[in-house]
């Protein structure tokens, strides 16, 4: 990065001396436009950034909030210098201005081996008057050399640091190109593409390119062919995963803007003629996506897969690999055939007919257990009652028809089937389900919701009973709302969550570097990246959301969420206390008593009235130590309700307000010392009001409010010292 800028800087100034304002101004009529900038780009381009107007660009990326505070950035530090004084001459130097007041220019990422790539730089000067005879100007440069040879009958001109001889930025002109870039086989590959017309003659480029704005300042354009040798200079490990996708996309082309806190792109994508999950995405409309609904705010990764009808989908898709890779399907097709006779099951009729409009597959925030192979699949089902009737079918099948069994774990009221078999869901649905080599699944809201990791089911369990989805973030629900409702593909990176993903997951060295970038990789902390069908292409979009302060608002929301998590609200929330009898305890009005196995130690008493629990019941633990003293009112929770620790001295482990079974009011926890955990307010069993968490030592923790459980306002965070952390978190930091 050093060296692109450094000798951006020097490309900008040369321009001046090459050229001079006597030159601008006696030749700035004759637009005398030879040649298309992307002309003598060659054809193994990266990616390509134009843009329309040299000197707004540079004024619109340098005075932006993204590139004022990348400048502050450690990685970015050594380049500071050298934009500070690109900026001063470019603001007092009118003749470089008018130079490039109007300029198009672009700038294409090229590979020069298998570990490196460089740049090669385009400006169109809009003449092609005698602008090789200005560079003579060039030897008055003090501390550089000048040397020219020929290549094709094109001069190339080196112009050479003196103190780094091996530093060299080389120049060429083609008709009305300046062309420069700092490798020099990368200038003779750009003068051998001069003639070839690789871009003109490119009708999937040519397609993509079509649908842009012509007035927009910046264009973007990826050629996805070359992603995986791109990738390899920073992650060898991430190999497979982007050669699936250079088989899959072959360019984008995008109009770029450029905001404060925000880079976006809108464009299109043009695919490759392979079979493949996008190709048979591109032949049925956009599904709604939805998961957002249940799954966990803690997600750092949510790829959703959607579509108007899936049958439509998997016709689709087993009609491109029949006629593309016919040996392949028909061996599914056998597969599939034998396992339906053997365990006398429908895959149609049990499996496919009940599938909704997404598939949304999940990566959470690792915990120490995690693995880098655990994932979460979220299978939206058009009627969840015909979701779960195909697969208790297909479960009983296994266990009366196979050696197989599935076993059932419940999990605060939830019922997780296991199977103890690697592949077999891939056996079944092919490699859309190969993660999974020991399922576990459940069901969430009109969801089946499948992992490879029940510690993962489970914390996506807690924080749907906790609220904690990404439905109740309202950060992600406006990022959300930036995108189509309706999509085939869609991704949202969490990058402060995704971070500790790839850092958990890295080797020792790759860590290192990840760990000094951290400021620079949370500081994009939302990304998201879109595909919906438009005929034969795909309107792409892709936002990036930058915040300075997202590494602090992560370890923020991280406090702020052990500190909900060490209460004990869920239970209370959800009545697991509550006293339920049977009916025939309940024909017999007044006192009533319940006993441990012992028949001594008391588990519960109180008072039935008109057949139902009505006033004082107190409940105790097997140590015969108060538990509980709660008010009912004709058999529902009603009153200030006391709870215990299971000690001799009754200290307090929570009171809280009930009416008709909702928490409404008052709701305190306290710690087992007898200090104050957390003072609430809520208001029919919501959070709503004045909410503090406290340290064992009694020190307030963090201050807030909720309204409709989400929080509102203004939340001051302390340290244990009484010291405010940060105090303005939502004025600060509105789009979190």
């Amino acid at each position: 990065m050093k060296k692109f800028f450094k000798w951006f800087f020097v490309l900008i100034i040369l321009i001046g001396i090459s050229v001079g304002a006597w030159y601008v101004y006696d030749n700035y009529i004759a637009e005398n436009n030879v040649r298309n900038d992307f002309s003598v780009v060659p054809a193994d381009a990266v990616f390509v950034i134009e843009t329309s107007n040299l000197s707004e660009a540079w004024t619109a990326i340098s005075e932006s909030n993204i590139w004022k505070h990348l400048l502050q950035n450690e990685h970015f530090k050594d380049i500071n210098d050298y934009a500070v004084l690109l900026d001063d001459y470019l603001k007092r130097n009118t003749a470089i201005g008018l130079i490039l007041k109007n300029r198009e220019m672009l700038v294409s990422a090229h590979m020069i081996s298998g570990v490196d790539y460089d740049f090669l730089f385009v400006i169109d000067l809009q003449t092609s008057k005698s602008i090789s005879k200005a560079f003579n100007a060039l030897d008055l440069v003090e501390g550089y050399k000048v040397k020219k040879r020929k290549f094709h009958e094109v001069e190339i001109i080196e112009f050479i640091d003196l103190n780094q001889p091996d530093s060299a930025i080389y120049f060429a002109v083609v008709d009305n190109l300046l062309i420069a870039t700092f490798t020099g086989e990368l200038i003779e590959r750009a003068i051998d593409s001069k003639d070839s017309g690789f871009w003109k003659k490119n009708k999937q480029y040519q397609e993509v390119a079509g649908e842009l704005s012509s007035n927009r300042l910046f264009k973007f354009y990826f050629n996805y062919k070359q992603l995986p040798n791109f990738l390899n200079i920073y992650a060898d490990d991430m190999n497979e995963y982007s050669l699936a996708l250079a088989n899959l996309l072959v360019y984008s082309a995008f109009n770029m803007n450029l905001y404060n806190n925000r880079l976006s792109f809108d464009g299109f994508t043009v695919l490759d003629s392979l079979p493949s999950y996008l190709s048979a995405l591109s032949d049925v409309k956009p599904g709604k996506i939805s998961a957002y609904e249940i799954i966990s705010n803690q997600t750092a990764l949510y790829f959703s897969i959607s579509f108007k009808s899936y049958n439509m989908l998997f016709q689709s898709l087993i009609s491109q690999y029949a006629t593309g890779n016919a040996k392949d399907m028909e061996d599914y097709s056998k597969n599939v055939n034998l396992i339906e006779k053997l365990l006398g099951i429908n895959m149609q009729e049990d499996f496919f007919d009940w599938i909704g409009e997404e598939i949304a597959f999940v990566k959470l925030l690792p915990k120490n257990s995690a693995r880098l192979e655990d994932v979460i699949v979220a299978v939206n089902a058009i009627d969840i009652n015909n979701a779960k009737k195909g697969l208790n079918h297909i479960t009983k099948q296994i266990r009366k028809r196979s050696p197989l069994k599935f076993d059932i774990i419940n999990y605060k009221n939830f019922e997780i089937n296991y199977l103890e078999r690697k592949g077999f869901f891939k056996m079944f649905f092919g490699k859309l389900f190969e993660k999974l080599e020991k399922p576990y699944f459940t069901y969430i809201e009109d969801f089946v919701v499948f992992s490879n990791s029940l510690d993962a089911l489970k914390e996506i369990i807690d924080d749907y009973l906790k609220g904690h989805t990404l439905s109740h973030k309202q950060s992600f629900m406006d990022f959300k709302d930036e995108f189509e409702q309706k999509s085939n593909i869609t991704i949202f990176l969490q990058m402060p969550k995704l971070y500790s993903n790839i850092y958990t997951f890295s080797n020792d060295e790759t860590k290192k570097s990840i760990k000094e970038n951290k400021d620079l990789i949370l500081s994009f902390n939302r990304i998201g990246f879109q595909l919906v069908s438009k005929g034969d292409l795909f309107k792409t979009i892709m936002i990036a959301d930058y915040n300075e302060d997202a590494a602090l608002y992560e370890e923020l929301e991280k406090f702020e969420k052990k500190a909900s998590d060490d209460l004990q609200k869920e239970q209370f929330d959800s009545l697991t206390f509550k006293i339920i009898l049977e009916d025939s305890i309940l024909k017999n009005d007044g006192p009533y008593r319940a006993y441990y196995a012992d028949n001594k130690t008391i588990r519960f008493e109180g008072r039935i009235t008109n057949h139902l629990l009505n006033n004082l019941w107190r409940s105790y633990y097997p140590s015969g130590n108060l538990k509980s003293s709660v008010n009912y009112k004709e058999g529902n929770v009603d009153g200030v309700a006391f709870f215990f620790y299971d000690d001799k001295n009754e200290n307090k482990l929570a009171e809280i307000n009930y009416e008709n079974d909702l928490i409404n009011g008052l709701y305190q926890e306290f710690y087992e010392n007898g200090a104050q955990k957390a003072n609430l307010n809520c208001e029919d069993g919501k959070l709503d009001g004045d909410a503090e968490f406290y340290y064992k030592t009694g020190s307030i923790k963090i201050k807030g409010k909720y309204k409709d459980n989400e929080k509102r306002g203004k939340w001051i965070f302390y340290d244990e010292k009484g010291n405010i952390i940060n105090k303005e978190r939502m004025k600060r930091n509105p789009s979190n």
